[in-house]
C-alpha cells in the first residue's frame, strides 16, 4: 500500500484503515498540549481541563459528541495526562473514553497517528481539545462523502 505524506497530516488509507458504510462513531480529541498561553491562568492543569463556567473546557466538547452519533472517543493526552484520566474517567455519558498517552510530544500529526492504533473503523473525526466548534458531525461526514474525498476538514472564520 502506497503512503501518502504531508507535514503533520496522515491520510487513513495510508494507515491501513478500512473504510466502512457505517456512520462515523468515533473521535479522537487532542489532549495533550502544554498550554503555555493559558499558564498563567491555570497553573496546575492541563488546558484542557480549564474551568469555563464551573466545567472542564473538554466538557462542552464531549457534550456534543455525546448528544450526535459518537459512542467512542479516544483521548490524545500528553502533558498531564493523569490529571485528564482522573477527571474524565473511562465513561462521559454513553460514550466509551479510552486514552492514548504520549510519551514525548509527538505534534498533532503524530498523536493523531498514535490515536488511530485504538480506533476500530476508517471513520474518525480529529478534534482539537482546546477549540470548541459547533459541528453537526452528520452533515460533515454527508459532505466528506459526497465529495468522494478521504478527509474533511471543518473550519471556523
Amino acid at each position: 500500500m502506497k503512503q501518502i505524506r504531508y507535514p503533520n497530516l496522515f491520510c487513513l488509507h495510508a494507515l491501513k484503515l478500512q473504510l466502512t458504510e457505517s456512520s462515523m462513531n468515533e473521535a479522537i480529541i487532542l489532549a495533550g498540549g502544554l498550554g503555555t498561553r493559558l499558564r498563567s491562568e491555570v497553573r496546575d492543569l492541563p488546558k484542557v481541563l480549564a474551568p469555563v463556567a464551573g466545567r472542564p473546557f473538554i466538557a462542552y466538547i464531549l457534550d456534543q459528541l455525546a448528544q450526535q452519533s459518537f459512542s467512542r472517543v479516544i483521548l490524545a493526552t500528553g502533558y498531564r495526562a493523569d490529571q485528564v484520566e482522573a477527571v474524565l474517567g473511562t465513561r462521559w455519558g454513553p460514550l466509551i473514553l479510552e486514552y492514548s498517552r504520549e510519551d514525548e510530544p509527538l505534534g498533532t500529526g503524530g498523536a493523531i497517528r498514535e490515536a488511530l492504533r485504538h480506533c476500530r473503523t476508517g471513520r474518525v473525526a480529529a478534534i482539537n481539545g482546546d477549540t470548541y466548534l459547533k459541528v453537526d458531525y452528520g452533515v460533515f461526514e454527508d459532505r466528506v462523502a459526497k465529495e468522494h474525498t478521504m478527509i474533511g476538514m471543518a473550519l471556523a472564520w
